[in-house]
């Protein structure tokens, strides 16, 4: 399993060699798995609904307030986005987020500090094989949001 993580900057300005190579690893039978952020529309959105807008040494400060439109976000706006992106690249996805279960485990980075982030520290296989299953579909290339 291969596990990339994007941040939300980072997925318009993706470039031919990247997806090149994620089909070199499907067709190598490798289950790709991207993990991907929100970037700017998080902020963008914070600042018109007047939500707190901080970052610290470079992360985003997340409080429990925000949290929620941080997840409406990445599920509904941005992962549609990217899973398309990546479809008209040649690369059928499957979009996994926490309808799914918990996918994802993670432990906070310093949440007196940062809020509701966290460092990924594992996948749950079981997830993804029984999303994998239940869309018929070969486990390869998955796309999942992480929020906490």
């Amino acid at each position: 399993m291969i596990v990339i993580k994007i941040g939300g900057n980072a997925i318009s300005q993706l470039k031919d060699d990247f997806f090149h190579q994620v089909k070199e690893w499907t067709k190598e039978g490798q289950q790709v798995v991207i993990l991907h952020g929100g970037g700017q529309l998080i902020s963008s959105t914070c600042v018109f609904f007047d939500l707190p807008t901080e970052k610290i040494n470079g992360i985003r400060v997340t409080p429990p307030s925000v949290l929620t439109l941080t997840s409406h976000l990445l599920t509904n706006v941005i992962q549609p986005h990217f899973q398309n992106q990546l479809v008209q690249e040649g690369l059928p996805t499957l979009a996994v987020n926490q309808e799914a279960g918990p996918l994802f485990t993670a432990d906070y980075l310093d949440q007196e500090v940062y809020g509701e982030v966290g460092q990924v520290t594992g996948i749950d296989e079981a997830v993804l094989a029984r999303v994998s299953q239940n869309a018929r579909l070969p486990p390869s290339n998955l796309i999942g949001q992480f929020t906490r």
